[in-house]
């Protein structure tokens, strides 16, 4: 281990400390860029570098440092916690945020009050909400509530609201919360815009745990969706995430399924919640799959349950809690394990229906392409025909014969024969598809086939489809205009908005990797259907 000896002795660490707390950091970064401390200034620059862009530090935090002095070690401790739980390791990041609050006992104030604000914000977050987590955060709910510090005095309230609000939700318990606590909580925001935000997301679950007011929640959720929006920093854009999943849910028991799935749909395409956290994303998934269990598209249900089970694994919600008791570890151990024993017997339900799925749609994509080839062999012949043509104008004008009427008998033939090739190309085999799940696709709306495993995305114009099967086994069934471009892809060419020798990309923006196997194809097919523009 490293040994340092650095000393946290500048005022402007503790300054650049409570502006990251009030979710500043611009200003945290003009403050500390004085500082003669440099291990804190790291640790302070990347902290701001996660909230203004969403970078982890991980070559800063390769290990643990062991630091001389209390002070240093603390916000060490603090930060590194940080970067463990971004990477998911919430159990090491939690007894490192139990370990600074021991070490602080002696401290100044800001250490303490770190150690315990990170301690809250766990439990809010990543508690299992076993009976002795609840009591670990009363005590340290009380213990915040000593703090004088005016900076915390907004996330001592916060914190006190959602304890009330989570024991109510878990336990059935009605614990008394006076309304004029949100007038008062969103009175200390001073004009930030992302903890107003805060504020109304914990107030709109207010709404739903205590009156089941689903509409005055869904409501008060767009307000601090809003609010998040309007702050260009990621951990804004992150948190924006968050409180659009709380939307989805309120559409969800309004029942506006449709509605909730595009707006999860959304979540899972934006940029940012790729690097979100993994409990948000299973409920996404969770989500998405009892929308689909309702709407009877077992398929789709199936592949958002395999989906939601695979991010359980990288969660591990149950083996995290709050604080070193060992009775709350060995709760969350017996409670992972009855999670596992009963997770087996669904894992072995889907696998049999996946079976069963995959026998049926064998037997249901079975369809002969002979329409398809006939008509791209008579597409060939044409092209053919017409390059001929042309090269027969060219050797009458070359010679400069003077036989117009052969000229303009030719160049009428040329014209047939493109009007003949577009009469063709726009010959649709059949007009829709109908999918093994008995949904029923307009193949004019259809953009791209998407193979992610066993499944297929099919992506229709604002929406999205999801099967058992194959690629192979769907292309059968498409018109001529329908061209596989990668293992994982069939495009529409109609919807080909540019193209070159590497990707394709659409009329909405996506973009495609061309395989290197079907570069020769996509690039024969792209001038058929060029000739008719």
């Amino acid at each position: 281990m490293l040994l340092l000896a650095q000393v946290v002795n500048s005022q402007n660490c503790e300054t650049a400390l409570k502006l990251l707390r009030a979710y500043k950091p611009l200003k945290a970064l003009e403050e500390i860029s004085s500082s003669d401390n440099d291990l804190i200034k790291k640790m302070i620059i990347s902290e701001a570098n996660y909230l203004i862009d969403g970078v982890i530090d991980s070559v800063f935090f390769v290990k643990k440092l062991n630091i001389k002095n209390a002070e240093g070690q603390v916000l060490y401790n603090l930060f590194y916690g940080d970067y463990l739980r971004r990477i998911n390791d919430k159990e090491t990041a939690n007894d490192l945020y139990t370990e600074s609050l021991l070490l602080s006992e002696k401290l100044d104030n800001i250490y303490k009050s770190e150690s315990l604000w990170r301690l809250l914000d766990f439990f809010v977050k990543n508690s299992s909400r076993n009976a002795t987590d609840f009591k670990n955060f009363e005590i340290y709910i009380d213990e915040f509530n000593k703090i004088t510090d005016p900076n915390y005095t907004f996330w001592k309230l916060f914190f006190e609201l959602n304890y009330k609000i989570i024991v109510t939700s878990e336990t059935g318990e009605r614990i008394p919360i006076n309304k004029s606590s949100f007038v008062n909580l969103k009175s200390l925001v001073n004009e930030n815009r992302y903890l107003l935000g805060r504020s109304l997301q914990l107030e709109a679950l207010y709404y739903d745990i205590y009156f089941k007011d689903l509409y005055k929640s869904l409501k008060t959720n767009y307000l601090a969706y809003n609010h998040y929006k309007s702050v260009p920093y990621f951990f804004s854009q992150y948190r924006s995430n968050s409180v659009m999943l709380n939307i989805a849910t309120d559409l969800k028991n309004l029942n506006k399924e449709e509605e909730a799935k595009k707006v999860l749909l959304t979540i899972l395409s934006d940029s940012v919640f790729e690097n979100t956290e993994q409990l948000h994303k299973s409920d996404a998934f969770e989500r998405l799959k009892e929308i689909y269990i309702k709407k009877n598209k077992n398929d789709s249900a199936l592949y958002f349950s395999e989906k939601f089970n695979e991010n359980e694994k990288k969660v591990g919600r149950y083996d995290v809690s709050v604080g070193k008791d060992k009775n709350a570890r060995r709760f969350n151990l017996e409670k992972l394990k009855r999670t596992i024993v009963k997770n087996s017997r669904y894992f072995t339900t889907a696998l049999i229906l996946v079976f069963i799925l995959a026998l049926y749609s064998v037997f249901r994509w079975k369809k002969s392409d002979k329409a398809k080839k006939r008509v791209n062999i008579k597409l060939e012949k044409l092209i053919e025909k017409e390059k001929l043509l042309r090269t027969k104008i060219q050797e009458a004008e070359d010679q400069k014969n003077d036989s117009v009427n052969e000229v303009k008998l030719l160049k009428g033939e040329i014209e047939q024969t493109i009007q003949e090739i577009e009469r063709l190309k726009r010959i649709t085999v059949l007009e829709h598809i109908v999918l093994i799940n008995g949904v029923r696709l307009p193949l004019s709306d259809l953009m791209y086939i998407k193979a992610d495993g066993h499944f297929l995305h099919f992506f229709i114009i604002d929406d999205r489809e999801f099967v058992a099967g194959t690629l192979k086994e769907v292309l059968n069934n498409l018109p001529p205009n329908f061209i596989q471009v990668h293992r994982s892809y069939i495009v529409n060419l109609n919807f080909i908005h540019y193209s070159d020798s590497m990707r394709l990309t659409l009329k909405d923006k996506t973009e495609i990797r061309i395989g290197r196997k079907y570069k020769t194809e996509v690039k024969k097919m792209i001038e058929l259907s060029n000739a008719l523009k």
